[in-house]
């Protein structure tokens, strides 16, 4: 088990940092102020670690921003990786029969339905909704071969489609029953997961494996997918931009202000110095 060292002048030993609306402005750039205040999250000794409902293959350009970032929480939860050696220490998948019905419930209501496997996103087909999804999160999804259709092995499935069509599926009759944790993350996305995967509960066994208790752990967020994860952490920000139920959620929010750097100025409420 890896230990994090603490200190004892700081009381958190771990930030769990959301990327898209957070870290990321609109553009997918990170501002000067939030590059600042990674590094002062580094100086005070805390741990910075992804905390993201993308694909471990979509993280790239984050990771150029964070060359000591050991940690990284992806796929909302279903996969914890050890960035040093490449590798995924904690993983929790769907059954197959779960993607299988995802997959095709989503055909039948008209999303475009994505898989995120060990390896990559992908969809049966390249359509508008694809299209959507490389505008959004960046890079085409991979079409699924036969052999992977037959025996799909998914973190989760995402519908990608038209936000307001989204925006109304958590009230769906046929959603609302299923036995999945479901969350819409990002405008045009909604995601199905097994029952017991939240960021939350990625953070969680993460600072278990390095022996840090939740009131060590602060968390960064602005989404709905990002609740389970504000729940748990001793201490939670939520960006003025955010939704509603993350907001609410929050046991902090950041002060108003220019969005790309609303991250910068809840580091700035933690008082570091």
């Amino acid at each position: 088990m890896v230990m994090l060292k603490r200190d004892m002048e700081c009381p958190y030993r771990l930030a769990a940092i959301d990327l898209d609306g957070t870290l990321f402005d609109h553009d997918k750039t990170v501002s000067a102020e939030n590059l600042a205040a990674l590094r002062r999250l580094e100086a005070a000794g805390i741990e910075v670690v992804i905390a993201t409902g993308r694909h471990r293959s979509r993280i790239r350009g984050a990771l150029a921003h964070l060359p000591h970032t050991r940690w990284a929480i992806t796929s909302q939860g279903a996969a914890v990786l050890d960035l040093d050696a490449d590798q995924v220490v904690d993983a929790i998948y769907l059954a197959d029969e779960e993607t299988r019905m995802l997959m095709e419930l989503g055909d039948e209501l008209g999303f475009t339905p994505l898989i995120y496997d060990d390896i990559d996103v992908r969809a049966t087909r390249h359509d508008a909704g694809t299209d959507l999804y490389a505008r959004i999160v960046g890079g085409m999804p991979s079409l699924l071969t036969m052999d992977e259709l037959s025996a799909p092995r998914a973190h989760k499935v995402v519908w990608v489609g038209a936000a307001e069509d989204v925006s109304r599926l958590p009230s769906h009759p046929v959603v609302r029953e299923l036995a999945l944790y479901h969350v819409q993350s990002l405008p045009g996305m909604y995601e199905f997961l097994p029952p017991d995967v939240t960021k939350g509960a990625g953070v969680a066994a993460l600072a278990k494996r390095l022996g840090v208790s939740a009131a060590e752990v602060v968390a960064f967020g602005d989404a709905d997918n990002d609740i389970p994860m504000f729940e748990w952490a001793g201490a939670s920000f939520a960006m003025p931009h955010g939704t509603p139920g993350s907001i609410a959620a929050a046991k902090s929010v950041a002060s108003e202000g220019p969005p790309g750097s609303a991250f910068a100025r809840a580091v700035e409420a933690l008082r570091l110095d």
